[in-house]
């Protein structure tokens, strides 16, 4: 029996469920049922083989179509190994986003992403005090989720690939928390997408009543993105995003996932926010960067609302930046042009750059001519 058939024999089991301390290679997604708490020691690392373009984990409900219940993880090193590896591209003329069609099929495969961790149609689900390493992409993307707990989950990132986002949520998704998410990702710390693309797009539906609690990345992608094309976003707080970011801190997007869709956002709270552009932005870091990454990132706003985006009742307060480049010339907020914001308040916000000058808080688009 080899070490992936003894772990799901032991995860079959369900109930209160421990793997012994030690390194195991994973050769197919291991599984997990209702009624589950899975609990292991940070000396416990779960690892894909090289060339492995699959998950470590799913929960059976992915598969199967059907909703799954209190399942409870915690704890190890989720290893993705992305460096033996490479997934799928998409034939010339099809598209992640714009109106491309999902395959179901190929989702399942996993071999275009290669999504590390995958929970979908979960409900009261708990997931945390853990590390996820190196990820081919998405670290874990939870869809279809109520009643949802996410805390205490650190990103070891080597960020060489395209397209690591640490806690992705794909709706539809009710009454969640997510807190105390660290490390560096190489796309969005955690990400609320209402509807997703052509590969992710297992659900799509509205997210509401979300808390994000703790979001902390130095030299990270963007901290958090808030994504509406066709589904809503509603009563979202998002807290304590503290380090540094290449592009944004949060960003409001639609990213024509629909083409023709609408975009809501509305009743969102953005506070306590201490994010600026990172001190250095070294091509020679050994990390993955976009192509001339340097001058988007210091152009680009700390809060974004992107093209097509409509948002309403927005409330940005108790925001401190102090830049340590004179070079950065990014506004803290920018409405870009064909975004609607209607109802923002600003609260207290501090921003400070060596050379003393004094940086617009909101740039408008909209209210420039063209």
């Amino acid at each position: 029996m080899t070490q992936t058939e003894q772990l799901q024999k032991l995860l079959d089991r369900g109930g209160e469920v421990s793997f012994p301390a030690g390194t195991y290679l994973i050769e197919r997604p291991l599984v997990i049922h209702d009624n589950t708490h899975l609990t292991l020691s940070p000396k416990t690392i779960l690892r894909l083989p090289d060339e492995g373009v699959f998950s470590l984990l799913e929960n059976d409900g992915l598969r199967g179509e059907h909703e799954n219940f209190n399942i409870k993880i915690e704890g190890g090193v989720w290893d993705g190994t992305n460096l033996g590896c490479e997934r799928k591209f998409l034939a010339p003329g099809e598209s992640y986003a714009e109106g491309g069609s999902f395959n179901k099929e190929r989702y399942f495969r996993n071999d275009y992403l290669g999504l590390l961790i995958r929970l979908v149609h979960c409900r009261n689900l708990y997931f945390g005090n853990l590390t996820i390493k190196d990820p081919l992409s998405f670290g874990v993307q939870i869809a279809d989720a109520e009643d949802f707990t996410v805390e205490n989950v650190y990103l070891d990132y080597n960020c060489k690939k395209r397209n690591m986002d640490g806690i992705h949520i794909t709706g539809p998704a009710h009454r969640g928390v997510i807190r105390n998410i660290r490390g560096m990702a190489n796309d969005d710390q955690v990400a609320l997408t209402a509807d997703a693309t052509t590969l992710t797009e297992i659900t799509r539906g509205p997210i509401e009543d979300i808390l994000i609690d703790g979001v902390y990345g130095e030299n990270t992608y963007t901290g958090v993105r808030l994504l509406s094309s066709g589904n809503p976003v509603r009563n979202i707080t998002v807290k304590n995003v503290h380090g540094s970011c290449r592009y944004n801190a949060v960003s409001f997007t639609h990213h024509d996932q629909h083409p023709g869709a609408p975009s809501l956002m509305e009743n969102i709270t953005l506070s306590e926010i201490t994010m600026t552009k990172p001190a250095s932005f070294d091509m020679n870091d050994g990390l993955f960067h976009f192509e001339n990454e340097d001058k988007v990132a210091l152009s680009c706003p700390l809060i974004e609302f992107f093209p097509g985006t409509v948002t309403r009742n927005v409330r940005i307060e108790n925001v401190f930046r102090k830049e340590v480049r004179n070079e950065v010339d990014a506004p803290l907020i920018k409405i870009r042009k064909g975004a609607v914001v209607e109802g923002l308040s600003l609260g207290k916000i501090e921003q400070i750059f060596p050379d003393g000058r004094e940086a617009p808080v909101v740039v408008d688009r909209n209210e420039q001519p063209s």
